[in-house]
């Protein structure tokens, strides 16, 4: 599969070529790279390729240094946070809505607008009669965020290709001599006002496309199950490799988010069964990779900062401490010693009595160390940690709270690990890259306590994806849409189902459905959705040499039919291999070397041995001879094998002779009753049998729970 020969002469001209996607661009650099190797060049000038985006902020930053323009270019993080300023104060006291999500779909509806030519109707009258409809309420605020815009001289994003527009066309900027357009599916009216002034100022512009021969129509595989779709996909994309090992194969789906899963454990098996031991390492050389990320605060180095920050802030939920201790983030669990005395802490916490379904770091540090080196130095850096943050814990702005947070987990030497890998070494950079995209916040002059400011930290490191570096595997699975502008050997195209394809989408809740539907934009009608996957589906199959789209008649929920763009096609036969281990003969084998018991001739645990060894001996082995024993979860307060134990006792002390007072007989019973002593004594044995608990340390949520534990059980002895 070469470069297109319209391509590699418009690059050979100098010319642009702007794809729709950064995907797209990195393929097309790859493609143009091979087809200078094929023709033995040793060095070659890069080519003009840029997704449409780049390029826009290329020509920004040229505008700005003719002066000619002076307004700031803001990061989608400093419009989200403006957005949610303005929109914070009008939502007081309504707790059922979250501004940070309002101040996401407002951004997007103003995106809209700028995209769709329509923001001249934020002056129009009232868009509907209701004055605190949404449509009306978030014009208020779009009208609010262009006077602050306008005051400050602020760009937002979704602007930048109109100021494009406006300087090409008031000759700000040179105007390019051709530009190609890859892989755009739908055009906007900016976009299309772009490439009219183009036009007018000369540029030859080209639909620039992928042609490959097609080596058969494309078809319609029909498995029974999800599951089943999954392992014939994985099975054809290994028969293709099999033919043609440097084949470039795509799967795509409509939801690749939801399915990922089961077509990950498919393929793994299928196409990279020497990757599966344990022994494969954290990253090994896949022949398959994923266009989706996945957020950077799911990340575990960007997650065990998270959860270090928070921890000064507020407790940690149980699990949330088990998996930092164990995680090897930290400078003090390197080494194989000191990641089993991390897990022995991790064990002791769990097996407390009474433990809390939260722990403060504070809590935290008074538990016993017992001893072991690394326990020891983790709690001096935590506890050095703890205590620069509450040297310094006022309110500032964003950039200072940025450099206060790398001071603070350079204390709990966060991050220093001796096995360093091109992951992590990627991951740190996506961590340094949102700390800068968070100081920038400094744009609006505003300080923020540290809680505020980790909200804000934490909800861009939920909104940032994070996606490893490409290494250009053979076989790549994304999204219907993602892979516009790309090309393939061959497609399988996953999920073709009449409620997943078309991808249904719902309009902008903050417009007028009549604006969106006059102005043409997304969703606003099936039709339209159709119109739009007719597209990418005549897109796939003119970048492709082979596609087959497949469906599934049941899923997990309920039965499904094929998309009715598919159900035309032709059937395609799929062969899955049968994955079962093969038959083994058994064979006898004599064993006289017999392992002595330990500790004389009586073994421990009665008939459970032998109910475990007639259930499965490898069980019993793993129980009784290697004692294996699972990890106990806390739970919320005592277990009902604690309240057991304690009744039992607290009966114990009531009728023991050895504890004072005492009862003795049902007459000794009868008297307290009647002299009202009963209760009293019933409290006292109960204060007495809790004191292994310990009820006057700890949290204050454990001494309230003993206390209420205490009053439940003087009432049910009494009872």
């Amino acid at each position: 599969m070469g470069l297109p020969a319209t391509m590699r002469e418009l690059l050979d001209r100098s010319g642009l070529i702007l794809a729709a996607n950064a995907r797209a661009a990195r393929a097309l650099h790859l493609c143009y790279a091979e087809s200078m190797q094929a023709e033995n060049a040793g060095a070659w000038r890069t080519p003009r390729i840029l997704d449409l985006h780049s390029w826009f902020v290329e020509q920004w930053q040229a505008v700005v240094l003719t002066g000619a323009e002076g307004r700031v270019l803001l990061t989608e993080l400093q419009e989200h946070a403006l957005w949610e300023s303005l929109i914070e104060p009008t939502l007081t006291g309504i707790s059922l809505i979250e501004p940070a999500h309002m101040a996401s779909l407002a951004q997007e509806a103003y995106a809209l607008l700028a995209e769709y030519n329509q923001l001249q109707r934020l002056d129009d009258a009232m868009w509907l009669p209701e004055a605190n409809s949404e449509p009306e309420v978030f014009r208020s605020w779009a009208r609010s965020f262009q006077r602050e815009c306008t005051r400050h001289h602020w760009l937002p994003r979704c602007k930048l290709i109109g100021a494009i527009t406006h300087a090409l066309r008031w000759g700000m900027l040179p105007t390019p001599p051709e530009i190609g357009w890859l892989g755009f599916d739908r055009a906007t009216p900016a976009e299309a006002d772009l490439q009219s002034v183009l036009e007018s100022l000369g540029t030859r512009q080209h639909v620039l496309f992928w042609k490959i021969e097609p080596q058969s129509p494309p078809r319609l595989y029909t498995a029974q199950s999800e599951k089943e779709e999954t392992a014939a996909c994985a099975a054809w994309v290994r028969g293709q490799l099999e033919s043609d090992p440097k084949a470039r194969i795509g799967i795509l789906l409509p939801d690749l988010e939801s399915r990922r899963p089961q077509l990950e454990r498919d393929l793994y098996p299928t196409l990279s069964p020497a990757h599966l031991p344990i022994t494969a390492g954290a990253s090994p050389n896949l022949p398959f990779e994923f266009s989706l990320g996945q957020p950077l605060a799911q990340v575990p180095l960007v997650h065990a900062a998270l959860l270090l920050l928070r921890w000064l802030h507020r407790p940690l939920m149980q699990q949330e401490i088990s998996w930092l201790l164990l995680s090897s983030t930290l400078g003090s669990a390197q080494g194989t010693g000191a990641r089993e005395a991390l897990a022995n802490l991790d064990r002791s916490l769990r097996n407390r009595s009474c433990a809390p379904p939260e722990m403060s770091l504070e809590s935290f540090l008074r538990h016993p160390q017992h001893g072991f080196p690394a326990v020891r130095a983790l709690a001096h850096d935590l506890a050095a940690m703890l205590e620069q943050h509450r040297r310094n814990v006022r309110d500032a702005s964003p950039g200072e709270w940025v450099r206060r947070v790398a001071h603070l987990l350079h204390t709990a030497r966060w991050g220093e690990r001796a096995d360093a890998s091109s992951l992590l070494f990627q991951a740190r950079e996506a961590w340094e890259r949102l700390l800068d995209a968070v100081a920038a916040l400094d744009f609006a002059n505003r300080t923020l306590s540290f809680r505020k400011f980790l909200n804000t930290l934490e909800q861009a490191a939920q909104d940032t994806i994070f996606a490893a570096e490409s290494a250009e595997a053979p076989v790549q699975v994304m999204g219907a849409y993602a892979a516009s502008g790309q090309s393939f050997d061959a497609v399988w195209f996953l999920g073709a189902t009449d409620a997943a394809w078309p991808i249904p989408g719902r309009p902008n809740p903050l417009l007028p459905l009549g604006l969106q539907r006059g102005a043409g934009m997304p969703h606003v009608s099936p039709a339209e959705d159709t119109a739009l996957a007719h597209r990418a589906m005549e897109r796939i199959a003119a970048g492709a040499g082979e596609v087959i789209y497949s469906w599934a008649e049941m899923s997990d929920e309920a039965a499904q039919r094929p998309s009715s763009l598919v159900n035309q096609f032709a059937p395609a036969t799929v062969t899955i291999p049968d994955r079962s281990q093969p038959h083994i003969a058994l064979e006898t084998v004599q064993d006289n070397h017999w392992i002595p018991f330990s500790g004389g001739a009586v073994a421990s645990g009665g008939q459970m041995a032998l109910k475990r060894q007639a259930n499965c001996p490898f069980q019993a082995f793993v129980f009784q001879r290697l004692q294996v024993r699972e990890l106990s979860i806390a739970g919320r307060g005592l277990s009902p094998s604690d309240r057991g134990r304690l009744l039992h006792k607290v009966m114990e002390l009531i009728w023991s002779k050895e504890a004072e007072p005492h009862l003795s007989s049902h007459a000794d019973l009868r008297s307290a009753m009647m002299t009202g002593t009963l209760r009293p004594l019933v409290a006292a044995h109960t204060e007495a049998a809790m004191r292994w608990l310990n009820p006057a340390h700890g949290d204050p949520w454990q001494r309230a729970y003993l206390k209420a534990e205490k009053e439940r059980t003087v009432s049910l002895v009494l009872d």
